[in-house]
């Protein structure tokens, strides 16, 4: 069947509809807005991507990068063109538009070599390799950002992902010395400990493929030294430490060491997994009269 509605319409008087634009004395007030806009946009697409709504996400990327673009355009000679075109360099990674994003990242360093966005740029240009899967340009890229802006706080996270890439790659004496250097140049930084011991891991590491001898392998030893001795608190840390020169001490025919070493761990942390592992070494039977010993 068919439904009807019927009333009365109230008709009000005429108007006239205009569009409203925001006219600034202060070019530069301008473009600090649109930059507002644009970040704006940015903060609401990374939670509309945590709710897994990516198409509203890259509608808001879009939009704000087209706030972006119209600043610029409008006023070229802003004092903020090198943060705007990083932004934009940002979002165009952002969208995953890679190719985009390293030639504006390139273009920042270029035209600005001394903003703060230079380092920064750098730092984006490795990562952008990274996500394209080009490891090996991606580690020439964060070693400049190490040797071109050695005292900008990114020549830390360059280093340390680096070393990673050399770990990874299964290029133990190398990956060994960049950690290494990061722990002595950065002793309080809050990786310098998980830092010194990948150093010690790569050791180990290269000890097994025979890169280097029993007297090189005894110095991993005073690594894992220090980080029980320096980072009392380094607590996801230190177990680690415990057990693995444990087993080095083991390997190198060091029971004593082994044997303390293994003993301290199910002392300082008993509920650890590697307190349980090292509960199972010290029923060996290289132990078991220390153990007796002691009891």
């Amino acid at each position: 069947t068919d439904a009807s509605v019927t009333g009365r319409i109230a008709h009000g008087s005429d108007g006239e509809q205009a569009v409203f634009t925001k006219r600034f004395n202060d070019a530069e007030m301008a473009v600090k807005t649109q930059f507002l806009v644009a970040e704006a946009l940015f903060e609401m697409a990374k939670d509309h991507r945590k709710l897994k709504q990516e198409d509203l996400a890259k509608k808001e990327i879009q939009q704000g990068k087209r706030a972006l673009e119209e600043a610029l355009r409008d006023y070229p000679n802003t004092t903020l063109l090198a943060q705007g075109e990083f932004l934009l360099a940002n979002l165009s990674e952002e969208l995953d538009d890679l190719n985009d994003a390293i030639t504006r990242y390139s273009a920042v360093i270029s035209r600005w070599p001394d903003s703060e966005f230079s380092a920064r740029s750098q730092f984006k240009i490795a990562l952008c390799q990274e996500k394209r899967g080009n490891m090996d340009e991606a580690s020439e890229s964060f070693v400049k950002v190490i040797y071109l802006y050695p005292d900008n706080e990114l020549a830390a996270d360059a280093t340390l992902r680096l070393g990673n890439y050399y770990y990874r790659q299964k290029q133990y004496l190398i990956s060994s010395k960049v950690f290494g250097q990061f722990q002595r140049q950065h002793p309080e930084h809050a990786m310098a400990a998980k830092s010194l011991f990948m150093a010690a891991q790569s050791n180990m590491k290269a000890f097994e493929m025979q890169l280097i001898d029993e007297r090189q392998a005894a110095a991993t030893i005073e690594m894992f030294d220090t980080i029980i001795k320096q980072y009392a608190d380094a607590k996801d840390v230190r177990p680690y430490a415990f057990y693995w020169k444990g087993d080095l001490s083991a390997k190198l025919k060091d029971f004593k060491g082994a044997y303390q070493s293994f003993k301290k761990l199910t002392w300082e942390y008993p509920e650890s997994k590697e307190a349980k592992m090292a509960r199972g070494r010290l029923t060996d039977v290289a132990f078991e009269r220390m153990e007796a010993d002691e009891n």
